[in-house]
């Protein structure tokens, strides 16, 4: 992959990040799909789809994109944190308060 993709990718996570946090779940998800698409192992975008995902409602993809993150970086504080959350809402107490424990002792 070129420098120029690698650029252009970190301004679309940026762009994408920033439609996550204004609430805009939709098309956030939607350039995270393109980066992912491009660059399938961008961390940043999976773990941005994964909450673009949990805040659509889509538990099981958010899942399963906390899962790629939490592969490709276990000891990221924000992955841990959402999936302690997530946990949490499966009803998986002790998994959950393990992922938030450690993710409070990183961070």
């Amino acid at each position: 992959m070129s420098q120029h993709n690698l650029n252009q990718n970190d301004l679309t996570v940026q762009r994408a990040e920033s439609l996550l946090r204004t609430g805009q779940f939709v098309d956030a998800a939607a350039l995270f799909e393109r980066i992912l698409t491009q660059s399938p192992n961008n961390f940043e975008a999976i773990r941005g789809m994964a909450e673009a995902c949990y805040a659509l409602g889509d538990k099981s993809s958010s899942r399963h994109y906390l899962n790629l993150a939490l592969q490709l970086s276990p000891e990221d504080p924000r992955s841990l944190n959402n999936s302690g959350v997530l946990l949490f809402h499966d009803k998986q107490y002790e998994m959950a308060t393990e992922h938030l424990a450690l993710a409070a002792s990183i961070d």
